[in-house]
C-alpha cells in the first residue's frame, strides 16, 4: 500500500529530477535538492513575506517545506544586489561547490529559475522578478538569457 505522503514526494523527486538534468548532472538529485535549498532560502531574502506566502502557495508541498525550513521570520535587511545574493548563497552551506564562484553560482541559480518557471504561473514568477531589487532583478534577468 503506497503511503499517503508519496505523491507529495513523487511531485518533489520530479521537479529535483528536472533540475538535475538542467545542472547537467543527471543522476545527482542530492545536489540538485542542495541548489534549489540554497536558492530558494536566499530568495526569501530578497522577498517580502506576503510575497513569499504568494509565492510557495504555488510550490509542492514538499518544496514549500524546502523554502520554509529554518525560515526565522525578522526584519533583516533584505538583499539587494547580485553580490550580496552569491555571498548569501555561499553562506547557507548546503551545496558549497555550486557557490564558490560567479560563474558556478550563476548556472546553478539560472538552473533553478528556469525549472521555477515551468512550475509556478507566470503572474507570480513576474511578481517576484518584478519585486527584486533593480540590480539584483537585472543581474537574474540577464542569466536567464544566457545559454551556459
Amino acid at each position: 500500500m503506497a503511503g499517503y505522503f508519496d505523491h507529495y514526494s513523487a511531485k518533489g523527486n520530479y521537479i529535483l529530477g528536472e533540475l538535475a538534468m538542467e545542472l547537467r548532472d543527471h543522476d545527482n538529485i542530492s545536489r540538485a535538492a542542495g541548489v534549489l535549498r540554497c536558492t530558494l532560502h536566499t530568495l526569501r531574502r530578497c522577498l517580502s513575506i506576503e510575497e513569499s506566502l504568494h509565492f510557495i502557495s504555488q510550490l509542492p508541498l514538499i518544496i514549500k517545506g524546502m523554502y520554509v525550513d529554518g525560515w526565522k521570520i525578522s526584519h533583516k535587511e533584505r538583499i539587494r544586489t547580485w553580490d550580496e545574493f552569491l555571498l548569501e548563497l555561499s553562506d547557507t552551506g548546503d551545496s558549497p561547490a555550486d557557490f564558490n564562484d560567479r560563474q558556478n553560482a550563476a548556472i546553478a541559480v539560472a538552473a533553478v529559475f528556469r525549472v521555477l518557471m515551468v512550475h509556478i504561473s507566470a503572474g507570480e514568477m513576474s511578481d517576484v522578478v518584478a519585486q527584486l531589487p533593480a540590480p539584483l532583478r537585472n543581474a537574474l534577468l540577464s542569466l536567464m538569457s544566457c545559454d551556459f
